[in-house]
């Protein structure tokens, strides 16, 4: 995928893997067309891949018993120590696997009531 919507015909010159996280391309291009479309379709095909392995990580949260999301939990928490064994030196999809580890135990936390309330803001 960092090759595939990569702006420049360089071979070899691919996105960063931030680039791919935070749906951008930091590289310039004079065809404003060319780089929208490039975008739409990057984003669109993170956002599959993302969602498909969440899906054969843990499946779906919303159906599942408290066993069973201890135990999706207990998945997500390996994915998330999967990808700080990979952090140094990084490899190329280590942090943003992190981050999808991550996410799934917050979601996780979230579903079996288990974080704290969230503060209200204080106001200046």
């Amino acid at each position: 995928m960092s090759s595939t919507y990569s702006l420049s015909q360089v071979a070899g010159s691919r996105l960063r893997e931030e680039e791919l996280v935070i749906g951008t391309i930091l590289g310039k291009c004079t065809q404003k067309r060319y780089r929208n479309s490039r975008l739409y379709m990057m984003r669109e095909n993170v956002e599959f891949l993302v969602r498909e392995i969440k899906e054969q990580l843990v499946g779906r949260l919303e159906e599942l018993s408290e066993n069973a999301l201890k135990e999706r939990l207990a998945v997500a928490w390996g994915a998330w120590s999967l990808s700080l064994e990979k952090a140094s030196p990084p490899e190329f999809g280590s942090e943003s696997f992190g981050l999808l580890g991550l996410g799934l135990v917050l979601e996780c936390l979230e579903r079996l009531g288990s974080l704290p309330p969230v503060p209200h803001p204080v106001r200046v």
